[in-house]
């Protein structure tokens, strides 16, 4: 009976964290729509990473820019590599709303310039 609670709580997490990730995503998609055709602006979505320790434990947060997200997982830019496997990502913009979401990482890639570049998915 417990294990069948925790599902349900689960799921329940589950729904509620993919429900803000397309609310956010239609936000963002509606704002490139509406953006004239002729507009050479780039178009950048800030937010912030904070690295997870195996116990939970958050590390320094660090400013990112989101390269390319759906309900499912996301890919970001950011300047220093991230050691932890797990990490709570915030975006929180004043066009497209919020996202509080638990990430886990699972992989990086070193690009030219310094920078580096990172995904994983949702799992929170």
């Amino acid at each position: 009976m417990i294990a069948a609670k925790s599902l349900d709580v689960l799921a329940g997490r589950t729904q509620s964290l993919t429900s803000e990730a397309t609310l956010l995503l239609e936000r963002v998609r509606e704002f490139l729509r509406s953006k004239s055709a002729g507009c050479d602006e780039p178009f950048t979505l800030r937010a912030q990473i904070i690295p997870l320790d195996p116990h939970g434990m958050p590390g320094e947060p660090s400013e990112i820019e989101l390269r390319d997200f759906s309900e499912r997982g996301l890919a970001f830019t950011h300047d220093a590599p991230i050691t932890d496997r797990r990490a709570r990502l915030s975006v929180d913009d004043p066009r497209f709303g919020k996202l509080n979401a638990e990430v886990d990482l699972s992989w990086c890639r070193y690009q030219p310039g310094g920078r580096y570049t990172s995904g994983g998915r949702f799992v929170r």
